[in-house]
């Protein structure tokens, strides 16, 4: 009996360490553009500047971001524009990055199409701001809204409205 509570303590305890810095999420996302012309990458969500990452709108090189994990207003990205990708991770601040919706948001209570949803009512086209990911589903919030919205209905191209 000792024997078998002792292996699942250590099964349970390597199982523990495996999950931290796991992927919680794999979202993609767009560098905001309007008036906000960089984001600053870190190592982590309080180090030093890794790399300055910008849309370019003369040459129209946007980019376009992955979420990796989300953690206090940051997100660990990968990213990548058609001119260049970023081999380095790095933590982005959630306020310089955003989602549009394919087409006119729905919003569900949890990241399951099965669990109650919402419309979202006179929705302008803008950016849905990103709180929160899981899987593929991203936490979103427009004005007074805030809930799910399943993967196929973000849009992380730059050049299309992907509906």
């Amino acid at each position: 009996m000792e024997i078998k509570i002792f292996l699942a303590f250590v099964i349970i305890a390597i199982q523990s360490s495996c999950s931290v810095g796991q992927v919680n999420c794999s979202c993609e996302a767009l560098l905001k553009s309007n008036g906000i012309h960089n984001a600053y990458a870190k190592k982590t969500n309080q180090s030093e500047v890794l790399y300055e990452i910008h849309n370019d709108t003369i040459i129209e090189n946007y980019f376009t971001l992955v979420i990796i994990q989300i953690q206090d207003n940051w997100a660990k990205v990968s990213a990548f524009s058609p001119n260049k990708e970023i081999k380095e991770k790095g933590w982005v601040q959630l306020s310089r990055i955003g989602i549009l919706p394919a087409e006119y948001p729905v919003l569900y209570n949890e990241p399951d199409d099965k669990s109650e949803f919402k419309k979202v009512k006179n929705y302008n086209w803008n950016y849905l701001e990103i709180l929160d990911c899981k899987g593929k589903w991203l936490k979103v919030k427009f004005e007074n809204n805030v809930g799910w919205l399943p993967p196929n209905n973000q849009c992380a191209n730059p050049y299309t409205t992907c509906n």
